[in-house]
């Protein structure tokens, strides 16, 4: 019975749990003692015994249950999957997934695999020594950012083209260009004066998506 409540607490909140544990075996244990079982309940750490050789670190929200008519509220963790071997999430206790990390055997050159988020970046920056890790960035990830960019189709697949061939910089300028060219489109479209098209993209407020690929790109192997 202790591990039917685990696991129906795990997929939903305790006051779905005590529910369904009375349908399912028509026993009633209250929310509050499934809580406590939780509480008490000594999760074993997983833990690998051979060298990791790549993991991946990623972040998230979790919609906290607030009392009714209240808002809810959504807060972050981060996760980390050595590949092929064990995971662990952490909800807001970025020290715990990086001594967690360091309690696992890494090999002497470690392959750390994010998504371009400035949270992912840097917990992985922290993670063994520099000259140890092969810091990765995500085709997928790269992509959805290049899009964000706009521009023509012609100058994104330009751009997607460059990228794949590993020309960061090239690629950079391509996406700046196409940038400050939509820019100046909506601009032209609002009958602005002339001069207000006159855009310079490092400093309009959406620039960090260019930002983005100048600081994740230029120095990771991308994955395609």
């Amino acid at each position: 019975m202790e591990k039917c409540c685990l696991l129906l607490v795990g997929n939903e909140s305790f006051a779905n749990a005590e529910q369904d544990i009375q349908i399912l075996t028509g026993i009633k244990i209250p929310h509050t003692t499934q809580h406590r079982i939780v509480n008490s309940y000594q999760l074993p750490e997983p833990k690998i015994t051979k060298r990791a050789t790549a993991l991946s670190v990623d972040g998230g929200t979790v919609r906290l249950r607030t009392p009714l008519g209240h808002k809810s509220e959504w807060k972050n963790y981060k996760a980390v999957k050595i590949h092929d071997r064990a995971g662990m999430a952490f909800f807001q206790d970025n020290q715990g997934l990086l001594q967690w990390i360091e309690r696992q055997p890494l090999s002497r050159n470690i392959t750390c695999l994010g998504d371009g988020h400035d949270g992912v970046w840097n917990l992985i920056e922290q993670i063994g020594e520099e000259e140890q890790r092969r810091e990765v960035l995500d085709w997928y990830h790269l992509i959805e950012n290049l899009h964000k960019v706009g521009g023509s189709n012609r100058r994104l697949r330009q751009a997607k083209n460059l990228l794949w061939q590993g020309l960061v910089n090239d690629a950079i300028a391509r996406s700046a260009l196409a940038f400050s060219q939509s820019l100046n489109s909506m601009n032209s479209k609002k009958n602005q004066p002339k001069t207000s098209k006159i855009i310079f993209a490092n400093t309009h407020p959406e620039f960090p998506i260019i930002n983005f690929i100048r600081n994740s790109v230029s120095v990771l192997v991308l994955v395609r």
